[in-house]
């Protein structure tokens, strides 16, 4: 018995030498912050999606075409601290992903597949923001939940 065990531990052992380095493929959404004025958002067109405001359902679809250099956004929608506000959205090109605010605070994460929840810290209303990075027009296609 000893000997069946001490022989299933070496296994493992070498197993656990032997066996490749494996490397996480998902990466970690690092929140950035903003303002609309910020030199990063000079001179970007900005686009509403819908009406100013959005109607009381919790979950919408994001499926928008957007110019070079261009940001897009959804409605103005109102929420309340501790709420949260998730995106997953795949762009077609660099870009960014987040919320904006009526005073024109971003808060953003980066790259083509963006999947982050934003926590509401402050009661007002906020806004889904997509801005194209490239010189070429993309497609953001996903999902944004409040």
């Amino acid at each position: 018995m000893k000997r069946n065990v001490l022989f299933f531990g070496l296994c493992i052992l070498l197993c656990g030498v032997l066996a490749p380095n494996v490397k996480a493929s998902a990466e970690e959404m690092v929140e950035h912050t903003a303002h609309i004025t910020d030199p990063e958002f000079a001179g970007v067109l900005q686009e509403m999606v819908s009406n100013t405001f959005m109607t009381m359902s919790t979950r919408y679809t994001i499926n928008w075409s957007i110019r070079a250099k261009a940001m897009v956004g959804s409605s103005y929608f109102w929420q309340d601290p501790g709420d949260e506000i998730a995106i997953g959205i795949k762009l077609s090109g660099y870009g960014y992903g987040g919320i904006m605010d009526l005073d024109g605070n971003i808060r953003y994460v980066d790259g083509t597949s963006l999947a982050y929840a934003f926590k509401i810290y402050e009661a007002d209303c906020y806004c889904v923001i997509v801005d194209n990075k490239t010189d070429s027009k993309i497609t953001a296609k996903g999902y944004f939940a409040r």
